[in-house]
């Protein structure tokens, strides 16, 4: 797990914390139970609605994710990709595709098959340039990331559909 995950938990619920008791009221007045029902029971309901239920119950898959991805090794990579420029020398690019099982990350795996499917090397560099310069949210949108999403439609739910005196888009 990476300690800057536990670090931004631990220092989110925290400032939340600090700023209910530090209200004066030790948070009696936060913890309204008919409010938090409102919101609680909205921001679920507004998800059921606006996704499937077979992306909702990824969350759990997502978040586990989230929490327990270990970075791999900068040393580990580096040696892959040695042994991955070897074997391209020694045996030809066909041969890398035995390799991509093992290559494991998908990134890795989609730059091994560009060179196997011949593609010219300033090609391969301008395409993983342009891949990695996208944060991943933006190449792989899930429930909570997309921005039509779990967040925006807890802030202000109906606020985005709701026009009262009229636009050219919505009548």
């Amino acid at each position: 797990m990476d300690f800057a995950t536990i670090v931004g938990i631990v220092a989110g619920f925290a400032l939340i914390i600090m700023a209910v008791v530090g209200g004066g009221s030790g948070g009696a007045e936060f913890l309204h139970v008919p409010s938090l029902m409102i919101v609680v029971g909205g921001m679920i309901a507004s998800t059921l609605i606006h996704f499937s239920l077979g992306q909702v119950l990824r969350i759990g898959s997502i978040t586990k994710k989230t929490l327990f991805y270990k970075l791999p090794g900068e040393q580990d990579l580096i040696q892959k990709m040695v042994n991955y420029s070897a074997i391209n020398r020694r045996d030809g690019a066909l041969v890398l595709e035995q390799q991509i099982p093992q290559a494991g990350d998908a990134f890795l795996v989609k730059g091994l098959q560009m060179v196997i499917d011949g593609q010219k090397e300033q090609e391969v560099d301008d395409q993983k340039q342009e891949q990695s310069s996208q944060p991943e949210c933006q190449r792989r949108p899930t429930l909570l990331q997309k921005p039509d999403g779990l967040g925006q439609g807890v802030t202000a739910k109906g606020s985005q559909d709701c026009y009262p005196f009229g636009d050219d888009e919505h009548g």
